[in-house]
């Protein structure tokens, strides 16, 4: 599974994860120029906080929907932070759906900020690649 450094970005978070930090994380996505997508609630959420984003439907409230945008190949990357029973469905649904389609989940706010922060520097040939021997060398001296 390839990192992607352009293209949709999917985004639906539960209500705990809607906070600055958050702002922060996916308005970096934003201004990397991915699109966004996200169900009713987060996009209100993000265009409240000056992130453009594009309302897609829950996999409960119809067709078509997220999981069709993934299978469709709409989607390049998926941030999904669910809670309770009925989001605990549809994050197997949508998982299951990127997966299938080799785009990577995150279910993490901090793992959302490692990505777009390797995002960053992947398009800026910012990166050093070291074997963890290397970096554990640096670290003991």
């Amino acid at each position: 599974m390839k990192l992607p450094t352009e293209g949709t970005l999917f985004v639906s978070l539960r209500d705990p994860d809607k906070r600055p930090r958050t702002v922060q994380v996916i308005g970096a996505f934003h201004e990397l120029g991915f699109k966004i997508l996200a169900t009713e609630g987060t996009q209100r959420y993000l265009e409240e906080n000056d992130i453009p984003a594009e309302r897609v439907l829950k996999v409960s409230e119809g067709r078509p929907n997220i999981v069709d945008a993934i299978k469709n190949m709409d989607v390049q990357l998926v941030i999904n932070t669910p809670s309770g029973e009925v989001s605990r469905i549809a994050e197997y649904q949508i998982g299951w759906a990127a997966l299938e389609q080799k785009v990577p989940f995150i279910t993490t706010l901090s793992a959302a900020a490692s990505v777009v922060s390797a995002i960053s520097s992947l398009r800026k040939k910012e990166y050093i690649v070291r074997s963890l021997q290397e970096l554990h060398a640096e670290l003991v001296h």
